[in-house]
């Protein structure tokens, strides 16, 4: 559990160091339908930026969306999540 735990932390951390805003999370979600789903962002709980970037990660895992996340973004971001 610990092990799940650092890893959802370090890439919350990866989507900070690259300044993914909501309005670029939104953006990202909305841009991919035929592998999220519609509004799947939105549909994220949370009251501000940081609870909803950790449910997104977890939502993503729980999904088995993660990997799909990571390569989208990788796109526009090269470096980001490396070590992952």
């Amino acid at each position: 559990m610990k092990n799940k735990t650092s890893w959802r932390r370090k890439l919350r951390e990866e989507i900070e160091r690259v300044f993914l805003t909501e309005d670029k999370l939104t953006s990202i979600f909305s841009e991919y339908p035929e592998k999220f789903g519609d509004n799947f962002y939105n549909q994220i709980p949370g009251d501000d930026y940081r609870k909803r970037l950790i449910n997104l990660i977890i939502e993503l895992n729980n999904r088995e969306l993660i990997f799909d996340f990571i390569k989208v973004v990788r796109y526009e971001y090269h470096n980001f999540a490396q070590d992952l």
